[in-house]
């Protein structure tokens, strides 16, 4: 019974080490992390300013505005901006990073188009469709890609 009791608070000691070691891990400070990570893989060098949507705008539209960040697929890290939005249209800065693994080449598109009947910003130009949409809950736009017969999804955090 000795012996028991001996083993059992040798583990319970160095359980308590581990533990009082291991780093705390502060959740919102990774994410913080994460995000500007992605702003410097997927850097944006052109100076912006993100005008303030009106006030009547519907909240999916309205939403949109700001800085967004995240990774298709979780690989490709990119950044929406959203300069500017109004009923009909939406003015954009997107950026994404290189992949090398995946032969892909980091770029920029700055451009303004129209949204469609539901609020959604679409990009077309050549094989590449790229649509954006809030999800007003989540506080996230969630985003797809299309180019050629490859199918990529996103979902981006709002940086500001």
């Amino acid at each position: 019974m000795h012996k028991l009791l001996t083993n059992l608070f040798f583990i319970v000691i160095i359980s308590f080490h581990f533990i009082s070691c291991k780093e705390d891990i502060d959740p919102a400070k990774q994410a913080e992390l994460n995000r500007n990570k992605i702003i410097q893989e997927a850097p944006i060098k052109n100076q912006y300013e993100i005008e303030k949507p009106k006030d009547n705008l519907p909240e999916n539209i309205k939403a949109f505005s700001g800085q967004w960040v995240g990774k298709w697929n979780d690989v490709i890290p990119s950044q929406l901006v959203i300069v500017s939005i109004n009923q009909s249209e939406a003015s954009f800065i997107y950026s994404w990073g290189a992949n090398q693994h995946k032969g892909i080449e980091s770029g920029i598109i700055k451009e303004t188009t129209k949204l469609d009947e539901r609020g959604r910003i679409k990009y077309v130009k050549d094989d590449l469709s790229l649509t954006f949409t809030v999800d007003t809950l989540l506080n996230k736009v969630i985003g797809v890609s299309i180019k050629g017969d490859v199918v990529s999804n996103i979902v981006m955090e709002k940086v500001r």
